[in-house]
């Protein structure tokens, strides 16, 4: 079994936006790449969104409920542009490749715990 984390879904490709952005948004994708072709990882542990319960482990619900609001998500992102973008937009090629990371995290926990080590590539 593999003890490396990876999702497709880690990479954040909002309609061209992404390149104006000053981190490359799609490193993971690279990263999965270059240990497929160099370091002779053939397999990664993927993952699902991490769950609203999840999240309020840790978070408020008043800070979930943020995340339901453009203007509010441009703010915390420091976006201002995102302020303009409908929700469902933002939801899906922003906040779920960001829910993915997370819930990648959680997994790449266990998997340390599980086996001695791991990596979350997100």
């Amino acid at each position: 079994m593999t003890n490396f984390v990876y999702s497709k879904e880690y990479n954040i490709k909002c309609l061209g936006l992404e390149k104006i952005h000053p981190f490359d948004t799609c490193k993971f994708e690279k990263i999965a790449k270059h240990l497929e072709e160099n370091c002779g990882i053939d397999s990664f542990v993927s993952v699902n969104e991490v769950s609203d319960n999840e999240l309020l482990e840790i978070h408020t619900q008043d800070y979930l409920d943020r995340l339901n609001n453009s203007s509010e998500v441009a703010d915390l992102c420091e976006l201002f542009f995102m302020r303009f973008m409908p929700i469902s937009v933002i939801k899906r090629y922003m906040l779920s490749p960001m829910r993915h990371q997370v819930k990648g995290t959680i997994k790449a926990g266990e998997l340390a715990i599980r086996n001695g080590w791991s990596v979350n590539i997100g």
